[in-house]
């Protein structure tokens, strides 16, 4: 069980592996005594009976389960167990900064969650959007009477009561005042041409009087 791999229990292993005959081990194909040996290091050299690091003879136990117990002991040569027990402590070092961060997240939840609210808008919980009970929203006026998903009157978008968006309902209205505005500088101005149109005709009309007045003298 892994709650068995004590820091101690690590470090016994370890020991035991580093003493150990240098891995890797293998099974030689010929030998019909199941044993295992340190594999040579040139292709085809054999391996040697002073050498066996286990024997499994299949005089005492059934002959499968001896080549079964000796492909496990193979297989579990010293460099094999040092990588493991290597990759157990960088995994528990890990866990241990992992466990730190959680605990510091922890401890400061409470402080975050009162810092999220903190200027969220209370009329769309932070969105920014909200539905309206008709497709006329925040616009106003008689509109259909569906629920109409838009931006949020009171942030305007921003989900944050302390900086809002842009206003959209002030935003049209100055609008409608600039068109009002503009209708009204134009009345203004064609009001001021016609009166100027006639103040000029009309001093047309006394300069052609004068000059027929000045032709029958």
């Amino acid at each position: 069980m892994m709650a068995d791999l004590t820091p101690d229990r690590l470090q016994e292993l370890r020991r035991i592996a580093e003493a150990a005959t240098p891995g890797p081990w293998g099974i030689p194909g010929e030998n019909v005594f199941r044993v295992v040996a340190p594999e040579t290091q040139n292709q085809g050299d054999p391996y040697y009976r002073w050498a066996v690091i286990a024997d499994a003879d299949p005089s005492s136990v059934d002959g499968e389960q001896a080549a079964a117990n000796a492909c496990y002991i193979a297989a579990f040569h010293p460099p094999t167990v040092l990588a493991m027990l290597d990759e157990i402590e960088r995994l528990r070092r890990e866990l241990d900064t992992l466990a730190g961060v959680v605990g510091a997240v922890r401890q400061a939840e409470p402080w975050l969650r009162r810092l999220a609210r903190v200027g969220r808008c209370s009329k769309c919980d932070g969105i920014g959007r909200i539905s309206y009970p008709s497709t006329t929203t925040w616009r106003g006026g008689i509109g259909g009477q569906m629920v109409t998903e838009d931006v949020c009157d009171r942030c305007w978008g921003s989900g944050d009561e302390e900086r809002k968006g842009v206003d959209l309902r002030a935003m049209e209205a100055e609008i409608e005042r600039l068109r009002r505005e503009r209708e009204n500088i134009l009345r203004l101005v064609r009001s001021e041409y016609m009166t100027a149109h006639h103040i000029v005709q009309g001093i047309r009309s006394l300069l052609d009087g004068e000059k027929g007045g000045g032709a029958d003298e």
